[in-house]
């Protein structure tokens, strides 16, 4: 190849790809047809034939090629390689034969998506009809759309909008997609929007220009009668460091999309902001700022929550309540739940002199909510037991320490750890110590007979809890114990042999055969209780009664005095409303026992344990007793246990393993005090709740004993 030829090549080359850009240029979005064999041909994209600007390269490197074949093999190749790019260019192109049709396909789709008001649906909605008689006439197919189309049958009669969550957002794009498989082949495609545009999903200009390509024309009516009326509560702004005691300014920030009225609700954590909690305002069009004043008593966290409740139209409720929440700054407060509050007011105040915050409730006033407690730095359970503690409450104390990093401490009491009826419990597992005792303080034996009423009232239920309650009660039992449990309906039967509680597997086996039905007969029952104490040796012989129905029997008061007599006491249990509650007061009276009445079934193992402790009284111990330190704690930093006064008692338990810590132990080794870590925060147990209040520090065990000296109050 010479340079000249060289430099034409090139020459040609770039004319070319200049020719070739200007066709694409001049044919871009033309629209080319032509007549062929009587058809009519169009061409979708002309702009490929551009590549036909390659035809001049393609001679000339015929020209200069420097195989040795003949002339005719030289322009048969030439031929074959042109043809070859013509079609290539053909095929790109996209030939098309145009066919005239008067046959349309149409295809309606509706929004129905949350922001469509029902003004601008009753149009549509009358308009209906009309459709089914186009769809039958000329085919045409209806859809209504949210976030997802559906098909409108012929037995639609109105537009409904969606019950899903979905009908909140419009996804154009997507109605326009599904349009097109509606579509006929062979006719104009037409396809009708019905909306107000608030797409808020998918793409509609990128779908209309597909469909420009496709050849389907979109027509588009809007719905002019604007966005349904709503109010909604956008945001709820607090100061960032509320003082206890100041008062502070709530901002609720309400959006009315017109002129509307409404009563606006301020919560604080689960009730009413008492200081400025309700208003009744006009709301304008647009963004409203309505100001509260509130109070906070106590610190920690604290749950502000505004509710609006529309006095006018409101198109969505989801919206009508926000929240926030902020720690308000203060001293330490301290949750003090206490069986009886009053006899605790000496230790609120020591911890009010303290700088702390303390709020002195009884249990049935404690907290049920894990938001209730987050507010409190610390919780102590004095003397509560467990069946006078709410579940919810129990469990909010569990996630509060767990969870959230609380501190919790159980106070020793009469009422209080095992006594309590907490064995078994949540809060036990919570503890770091155990509420079994290591050694029986007066080393008496107790001989327990369970009379427990199997008539067909206590069916279900019922008769699965009291037999949860007998188990229960035999395991608390200790091996010098023994255990009876007799069942009665219209006649008494023994379901529990008296035996030692050590016969476990026996007892729970003999206890899941007992089934409810027949009468109520409390006498005969009794009766064998009777019969099967005076039979065994024991210090201590009790019996629980439990019922939950009526008896018109005679003879039960002198029944429980000759009980009383041979030193049997009596316990009785009501259960229901239902329950003759004078007569079992009288038998729990004669009999020198408790009386306990309750409606809830699920209690009833609690106060069977809760009696059980109290009868063994096994793990009390009361004798003046000194503390002693065990592991050093920074809460006991400045203070001089040996000038502290002596314990007046305390409730014996066993340490837990480590990593639970005794900071303090009584001479005997049993814990006083004893901390370790329960997720996130704290648990503590204090065994006694008793002291010697003397101003001398020169007691002793010898000169306290039971006896309480003059200066001991």
């Amino acid at each position: 190849m010479t340079k000249l030829e060289l430099r034409i090549g090139v020459l040609l080359a770039f004319a070319s790809g200049v020719l070739g850009w200007l066709a694409f240029a001049a044919l871009r979005g033309a629209q080319l047809t032509f007549d062929w064999a009587g058809s009519e041909i169009q061409l979708a994209y002309p702009e490929a034939l551009a590549l036909l600007a390659l035809l001049p390269v393609l001679g000339w490197s015929a020209a200069i090629t420097l195989t040795e074949h003949g002339p005719m093999q030289r322009a048969s190749s030439l031929l074959a390689r042109c043809v070859l790019v013509l079609l290539i260019a053909l095929a790109l192109a996209r030939p098309e034969r145009l066919a005239s049709s008067t046959r349309v396909s149409a295809v309606a789709l509706f929004d129905v998506s949350d922001s469509v008001s029902d003004r601008d649906l009753a149009a549509p909605r009358a308009a209906l009809p009309a459709l089914r008689a186009a769809r039958e006439a000329h085919g045409l197919t209806a859809f209504s759309f949210a976030s997802e189309a559906r098909a409108l049958s012929a037995t639609d009669a109105k537009l409904a909008r969606p019950s899903s969550p979905g009908g909140s957002t419009s996804d154009l794009e997507h109605a326009i997609q599904l349009a097109y498989s509606a579509l006929e082949g062979n006719a104009l495609q037409r396809v009708l929007v019905v909306s107000d545009g608030h797409e808020t999903r998918g793409e509609l200009l990128r779908e209309a220009t597909r469909a420009q390509r496709l050849g389907v024309r979109i027509d588009y009516v809007p719905l002019t009668a604007g966005r349904p009326a709503e109010v909604a509560v956008r945001s709820v702004e607090l100061p960032p460091a509320p003082e206890v005691g100041r008062s502070f300014e709530v901002r609720a920030h309400i959006y009315a999309s017109q002129p509307a009225r409404a009563r606006i609700r301020l919560y604080q954590d689960e009730a009413l902001s008492g200081l400025d909690a309700t208003r009744e305002v006009a709301l304008t069009a647009g963004d409203n700022e309505i100001a509260f004043k509130s109070l906070s008593r106590l610190p920690g966290e604290v749950v502000y929550r505004a509710a609006v409740e529309p006095l006018t139209p409101d198109h969505f409720d989801a919206n009508n309540q926000a929240s926030a929440s902020v720690k308000i700054v203060g001293r330490p407060s301290v949750l003090f739940i206490d069986r009886e509050p009053a006899q605790a007011r000496h230790a609120a105040q020591a911890l009010s002199v303290a700088d702390f915050e303390v709020d002195l409730r009884a249990p049935y006033a404690a907290p049920r909510t894990l938001g209730e407690l987050a507010r409190y730095d610390f919780v102590i359970l004095s003397d509560v037991p467990r069946d006078a503690l709410a579940d919810d409450t129990q469990a909010a104390i569990e996630r509060y320490v767990r969870d959230l990093g609380g501190g919790f401490m159980m106070v020793g009491g009469e009422q209080s750890f095992g006594l309590g009826g907490y064995t078994g419990s949540k809060l036990e597992s919570m503890l770091p110590v155990r509420m079994d005792s290591e050694r029986r303080r007066d080393e008496h034996s107790l001989a327990l007979a369970l009379v427990i009423d199997c008539s067909g009232s206590m069916s279900g239920a019922k008769i699965e809890l009291a037999k949860d309650a007998a188990r229960a009660t035999a395991e608390l039992l200790g091996a010098n114990d023994s255990i009876g449990v007799i069942g009665f309906s219209g006649t008494a039967e023994r379901r529990v042999r008296m035996q030692s509680a050590t016969n476990r597997l026996r007892i729970h086996e003999d206890i899941a055969r007992i089934t409810a039905q027949g009468g109520t007969a409390i006498f005969p029952a009794l009766d064998m209780a009777l019969s099967d104490l005076m039979s065994v040796r024991a210090r201590i012989k009790h019996v629980i009664l439990l019922t939950d129905g009526q008896t018109q029997e005679s003879g039960l008061p002198e029944l429980t005095q000759a009980m009383r007599a041979e030193g049997i006491t009596v316990t009785t249990v009501g259960l229901g409303s239902d329950v003759n509650r004078r007569l079992l007061e009288q038998v729990a009276s004669l009999g020198g026992g408790r009386s306990y009445l309750t409606t809830d079934p699920e209690s009833v193992p609690r106060i069977f344990m809760r009696e059980t402790s109290t009868v063994a009284h096994s793990s009390v111990v009361e004798e003046a007793t000194a503390a002693l330190a065990i592991e050093p704690a920074d809460f006991l930093k400045g203070i001089d246990l040996e000038r502290a006064p002596l314990l007046r008692g305390y409730v014996a338990t066993q340490p837990r393993t480590r990593p639970a810590q005794v900071v303090l132990a009584s001479e005997q080794g049993e814990p006083l005090l004893a901390r370790w870590r329960v997720g996130l925060g704290w648990s503590l147990a204090f065994t006694t709740d008793k002291l010697c209040r003397s101003c001398s520090a020169s007691w002793s065990a010898s000169t306290c004993g039971r006896t309480e000296p003059a200066s001991c109050r």
